[in-house]
């Protein structure tokens, strides 16, 4: 739990000073830096599991957008690409540019 405290504080201080971590390009609202409640995902593993030959985000993601949505931001803990070099296009064009927060 403290380390999870530790994470979330670096993000609202790097956030704080204009810097932007998230891979979609969204921004952290600077009003949840006033606030003590704020309300947030941790995932991992977008892509499913190693059975996914398609490299694509798993359909448990793409079919959660709202929820992504209805929280300040979404935390990714691992293994966001299967294939980093050749995913991050796609998912760019079918996940992040339907991401109204954070990722």
């Amino acid at each position: 739990m403290r380390h999870l405290l530790l994470v979330v504080s670096l993000l609202f201080c790097v956030s704080a000073w204009a810097q932007n971590l998230s891979v979609n390009g969204e921004g952290l609202d600077s009003s949840l830096l006033q606030s003590n409640q704020y309300s947030f995902v941790i995932s991992g593993h977008f892509y499913g599991g190693g059975f996914n030959k398609t490299h694509y985000p798993a359909n448990t993601v793409l079919g959660n957008i709202e929820l992504f949505n209805s929280v300040d931001f979404t935390v990714c803990l691992g293994d966001l690409y299967k294939d980093v070099k050749n995913d991050h296009a796609f998912y760019q064009k079918h996940f992040y540019s339907q991401l109204q927060k954070p990722l």
